[in-house]
């Protein structure tokens, strides 16, 4: 932390306790943290997915990865783990589902990213709207 005049830092400030899990200071403090760790792991963030290959969406601890390829999705997955890995946080693979949009039916029930696998799904809730392979949605009431 800098000091008033900016010349240099202060002494470093300990603490005893944490935030409260719900606490709106926690959301804020970790979507800091977040964007750190999407920062450092090197994935270009600018536009949207129709002029890049993947797109990141998020907010708090809900991640949305959109990826043309597997390969792509294999890459920031990657990218993505190392980067907040450096930061003490990890990937909850329980949490953590793949839902594929598009005429390859091929597609396995689980995608192996590194050493996680990825359940397949249909439909995933993401900031409380139903999201679907056929890209349509359902905005939830009671989140």
């Amino acid at each position: 932390m800098l000091s008033p005049n900016q010349s240099h830092l202060s002494e470093p400030i300990s603490t005893t306790h944490g935030v409260k899990q719900g606490d709106a200071l926690a959301c804020l403090l970790f979507n800091i943290a977040l964007e750190k760790v999407i920062q450092d792991s090197g994935i270009q963030t600018r536009g949207t997915i129709f002029f890049k290959s993947v797109q990141i969406l998020a907010h708090a601890d809900d991640i949305d990865l959109m990826a043309r390829t597997i390969s792509g999705l294999n890459e920031t997955v990657l990218k993505l783990e190392k980067s907040a890995r450096n930061m003490g946080l990890v990937i909850n693979q329980e949490e953590t589902v793949y839902m594929h949009s598009g005429k390859d039916i091929t597609l396995h029930q689980h995608l192996e990213i590194g050493n996680y696998v990825f359940k397949r799904v249909d439909n995933f809730k993401y900031l409380g709207t139903m999201v679907n392979k056929m890209n349509n949605r359902r905005a939830e009431v009671n989140t």
